[in-house]
């Protein structure tokens, strides 16, 4: 399911188009993360939302703690897994 109503605990479902980013740890900068043409399935720690600055969600995928920044008005359309499936 494919909704901007994501919440804290959902299994997500990365296709590799999102924009996210992980902080490198030599430098402490945030820094972009690609998939590549694999794909990646995470779960949604926190989510920091703000009318005026838009919003971040932390997610734990692969080992790392991933965050996906927004845009006030521009929150992004995540492919979130069925209850059903197991991740």
């Amino acid at each position: 399911m494919h909704t901007e109503n994501f919440k804290v605990g959902d299994s997500v479902f990365f296709s590799g188009a999102e924009n996210l980013l992980a902080v490198d740890e030599e430098s402490k900068n945030l820094i972009d993360v690609f998939f590549g043409l694999s794909e990646a399935i995470g779960i949604i720690l926190n989510i920091k939302e703000d009318d005026e600055y838009g919003g971040e969600a932390e997610i734990y995928c692969d080992g790392q703690l991933l965050y996906l920044p927004w845009q006030s008005g521009f929150k992004p359309t995540l492919h979130i897994l069925n209850r059903d499936n197991v991740c």
